[in-house]
């Protein structure tokens, strides 16, 4: 029995085997994606031990390793025969309901709602990795998995992703190409097990920042959508945007945040093509009342909310996927935008 039978994930491995050409996630070809996958890890498997060593101060086991990708089994095999004394287990998104027991169900409250939510674990492949599996209407629903591109599928199974990683209880997690603390500005508390946080390509979160409202109403919790519901800035732009009289209505502002969710990049297609229309008037007027009411989202005097700043500043240590890309993000600017003076401030050797 083939490793997409045992683990009931088809539709996980056919997305990225197939990919989308124009998505820049897919990397081409799968012989050049091999390729990638090896070199792209070589760095990781070399710093990796020691950088979390001096990091933590302590002998680590367990390394549970994140990701919205395939799972890079040569990198795993090739550091279990390295380090035999260390295990390494996979989390990743389920799109198709595994018809398997799950290992943890649990509800969580986004996007104004209550969710839920369940982890699987899968029998073990032929080369002994443990992958589990997260599997939730809010993000398993999406067509293709290059939709995890889009804030409204990657914010949920972020914020699974830290739940259930408390509930693992690895020593260390390795964050790969995904913003962990995603939302995390919202979170009370330290995370208590450490983080190495890996990127891919910085430009990609540079380039693809969020206006803070859409940004504010996938992350928030309940605490703080009650802020946004109850501000009277915010109801009265909504109410504009609608045509609605009477702000007092919440059930009406429920369904105007819902039709947001749903039909957000349609509302927004004007965004970038004509600045002085009601709507881009309405939206930053939103998006400047977010910032007021959350300053914990913004950064460097930036309007607009980058996805990976927060969990590059909260993670123990960050690391790129080259040692002559790593040097690059330390000396070009223009690399990183305004997230250069974090990256500097937090580089190590």
């Amino acid at each position: 029995m083939d490793n997409i039978t045992k683990y009931e994930t088809e539709t996980h491995s056919r997305e990225f085997k197939e990919g989308d050409s124009s998505d820049i996630e897919q990397g081409g070809s799968n012989l050049d994606f091999v390729y990638n996958i090896k070199t792209r890890y070589r760095l990781l498997k070399k710093r990796f031990i020691t950088k979390i060593k001096k990091k933590t101060k302590r002998n680590f086991k367990q390394v549970l390793y994140i990701t919205i990708d395939t799972s890079p089994e040569d990198y795993i095999t090739a550091f279990q025969k390295q380090y035999p004394d260390k295990s390494i287990s996979v989390l990743i998104p389920v799109i198709r309901h595994p018809n398997l027991k799950p290992h943890l169900c649990f509800d969580f409250f986004m996007q104004n709602k209550v969710n839920h939510a369940c982890l699987y674990k899968f029998p073990k492949n032929r080369d002994n990795i443990q992958i589990f599996g997260i599997y939730s209407p809010i993000f398993s629903s999406m067509q293709s998995l290059s939709d995890f591109s889009r804030l409204f599928y990657l914010a949920p199974f972020i914020k699974c992703a830290r739940i259930c990683a408390l509930k693992l209880k690895p020593d260390i997690i390795h964050a790969d190409n995904i913003p962990f603390f995603l939302g995390g500005e919202f979170e009370k508390g330290r995370f208590p097990i450490k983080v190495l946080q890996s990127i891919k390509d910085f430009s990609i979160y540079e380039t693809n920042k969020f206006e803070p409202f859409w940004a504010a109403i996938n992350l928030v919790d309940r605490k703080g959508m009650k802020r946004i519901c109850r501000d009277k800035i915010i109801k009265k732009c909504i109410a504009s945007l609608f045509n609605l009289h009477n702000t007092r209505k919440f059930y009406r502002l429920r369904e105007c945040l819902e039709f947001i969710y749903q039909n957000y990049f349609k509302f927004r297609r004007y965004i970038d093509k004509c600045e002085d229309i009601d709507e881009n008037i309405l939206f930053s007027r939103m998006n400047a009342r977010i910032l007021k009411l959350f300053p914990q989202m913004a950064y460097e005097d930036d309007n607009y909310y980058n996805s990976m700043f927060f969990s590059v500043k909260k993670a123990s240590l960050w690391a790129a996927v080259s040692k002559t890309y790593y040097q690059d993000l330390l000396e070009n600017p223009k690399l990183t935008g305004k997230m250069f003076k974090r990256l500097k401030n937090t580089s190590s050797d």
